[in-house]
C-alpha cells in the first residue's frame, strides 16, 4: 500500500520518473524574449501559451483523432506543470488529466479543435484563461496560481514569472505504464491520483496548486 511507503522510496520513484519523462522541457507561457521570465501579452493584454506547447498539443490532437478513427481511442492525457528550483530540481506545481471521451460521450474539445484546459481566453475555463481573469480582475479562482507563479504587482500588460514554468504531457493509452511501474497500466483517473499521492509522500505536499488534490479516495483506492 502506498500509504505506508517511506518518503525516501517515494522520492526515488518520482525522481526516476522525472529523469525518464522530462528530457524535453516545454514552456507553459509565451515569453519575450523566449525562455525569459517576462511573459508576453497580446493586444488584448492577455498572456498566451508558448508556441512550443501549442505545437505539442496540435501533434497530440492529430494522434488522438487518428487513433479514434481507427477505434483505438487513447484514454486521454496526463499533464504535469512544474518549475525548477535554484539547484535545477523539479518543483511540482500541478497534476491534471484530460479524458479523450467527455461527459457527453464524445471526443473532448481539447482534441477536436478547442483547447479545453489549455484555453487562454477569458471564460474559457482553461488554466491560462483563468489566470487571465485574475490579472484582469474578472475572477479570483486562480489567484493562488498567480500569487505563486508571478512576481508581486502583476497587472494587465505587466506580468513577470518568478521562475520559468514548464509542462510535461503524457498521452495515456491502454498500454501506458503507471508512474509506479510495478502497477503496470492504471486508468487515467487513478494515475492522476497516484501521481498526486506520490508527490505528497515524497515531501512536496505544500507545493501543489491542485485545490482538489487532497482526495481521500486516492489513499483509499491505491
Amino acid at each position: 500500500m502506498l500509504i505506508f511507503m517511506k518518503t525516501e522510496e517515494a522520492l526515488s520513484i518520482v525522481n526516476r520518473w522525472v529523469a525518464e519523462n522530462l528530457k524535453e522541457e516545454t514552456l507553459l507561457f509565451k515569453a519575450d524574449p523566449e525562455g525569459s521570465c517576462d511573459v508576453s501579452v497580446d493586444l488584448q493584454q492577455l498572456v498566451r501559451r508558448s508556441e512550443e506547447l501549442t505545437r505539442k498539443l496540435v501533434d497530440i490532437k492529430k494522434q488522438i483523432r487518428g487513433q479514434c478513427l481507427e477505434q483505438r481511442c487513447p484514454e486521454g492525457i496526463c499533464y504535469f506543470i512544474y518549475r525548477r528550483n535554484d539547484e535545477k530540481q523539479v518543483e511540482p506545481l500541478y497534476i491534471g488529466i484530460s479524458e479523450t471521451i467527455g461527459k457527453k460521450r464524445k471526443v473532448s474539445s481539447l482534441f477536436t479543435g478547442g483547447w479545453a484546459r489549455f484555453g487562454e481566453e477569458l471564460n474559457s475555463n482553461g488554466h491560462i484563461g483563468n489566470i487571465n481573469e485574475v490579472i484582469h480582475c474578472r475572477g479570483a479562482r486562480y489567484k493562488h496560481w498567480c500569487d505563486r507563479l508571478f512576481e508581486p504587482g502583476y497587472s494587465p500588460g505587466k506580468v513577470t514569472l518568478s521562475k520559468p514554468v514548464y509542462v510535461g504531457i503524457d498521452l495515456w493509452r491502454s498500454d501506458s505504464c503507471s508512474m509506479l511501474k510495478s502497477l503496470g497500466h492504471t486508468s487515467l483517473k487513478l494515475e492522476e491520483m497516484l501521481r498526486l499521492h506520490l508527490w505528497r509522500l515524497a515531501g512536496f505536499a505544500g507545493t501543489l496548486l491542485n485545490k482538489d488534490g487532497n482526495r481521500q479516495n486516492a489513499e483509499a483506492t491505491i
